[in-house]
């Protein structure tokens, strides 16, 4: 292990997880977990992610589909059956709630949330401003650029994970290419890419909403760990390079300094958000 400042080399000694090929030869798999509680595990956290984050439902799918390609009968015995356990919690107490199996998220944009005096009612020729009606004053592909290099940017704000997303790419072309140590640096890679592709996407498509005053774009906050885990190959990359470890300490300064401002109140605007608007480039 090199080490470089706040970077280092990775170790590419084999280790076992749970996205390697079954082996005989391995008795543990993941943090020392045996294969078949590391499947329980996979699935119940899989499943209670989907239910705290409806939209981590695809992470749920998507590992599946991984864990199914690499042993069909844990995945189908193990991961499933786990997975459904925080799940038919989510609806159990979800009908006990509200009377109903289909979640109140689910209601949005009907009686449930749109009633007279409500936030988000409405009338014909009305145009309220703030931020949750920002879909009234631009396009999609404004609301895309915002969502991703904007004032509510998940790049710009946290470029750190311009690095995530160089090492999934890495990692999926190492994979493709059948590259040593390629399989479980390219299943991450691929998981990562699929997730950002699918979640980003629907809201793009479905909605117009940055998530309310908040110093982020709240939606994609989950995201956070899929980015973060492929990032070494690329900070491996800039560490032997003077202007890359420059480039990787601001990035980290930056993407410290976003969700830190204002320490005091979670529910105020990016500070790209407060910039733009004094500059007067947004008009919500």
């Amino acid at each position: 292990m090199e080490n470089r400042g706040l970077m280092a080399r990775a170790d590419p000694s084999p280790r076992s997880s749970i996205l390697d090929p079954p082996s005989s030869t391995h008795p543990v798999v993941a943090y020392s977990f045996k294969p078949r509680f590391s499947y329980l595990l996979a699935g119940f956290f899989a499943g209670f992610t989907a239910c705290s984050e409806l939209p981590a439902a695809s992470f749920l799918v998507f590992l599946f589909l991984i864990l199914f390609w690499l042993d069909r009968k844990k995945a189908l015995t193990l991961y499933l059956p786990a997975a459904a356990i925080p799940i038919a919690f989510f609806f159990l107490t979800n009908y006990w709630a509200i009377g109903q199996l289909k979640p109140a998220y689910g209601e949005f944009g009907g009686p449930w949330y749109e009633y007279e005096g409500s936030h988000w009612l409405t009338k014909p020729g009305e145009m309220p401003h703030g931020i949750d009606f920002a879909y009234l004053y631009e396009s999609k592909a404004a609301y895309a650029f915002h969502l991703l290099l904007g004032h509510h940017g998940l790049f710009s704000l946290t470029p750190i994970f311009l690095l995530g997303l160089a090492g999934a790419v890495s990692g999926v072309v190492m994979l493709a290419r059948g590259s040593n140590p390629g399989r479980r640096p390219g299943l991450m890679g691929a998981l990562t890419l699929m997730l950002l592709i699918v979640v980003i996407g629907f809201y793009i498509i479905r909605t117009g909403n940055y998530g309310g005053w908040t110093v982020g774009p709240r939606w994609l906050i989950w995201l956070t760990p899929f980015l973060l885990l492929p990032l070494l190959p690329a900070a491996s990359c800039l560490a032997p390079r003077r202007w890359g470890r420059l480039l990787a300490y601001g990035f980290l300064a930056i993407s410290v300094i976003s969700p830190s401002y204002p320490p005091w109140n979670p529910w105020r605007q990016p500070w790209l958000y407060n910039l733009m608007e004094k500059l007067d480039w947004i008009r919500y």
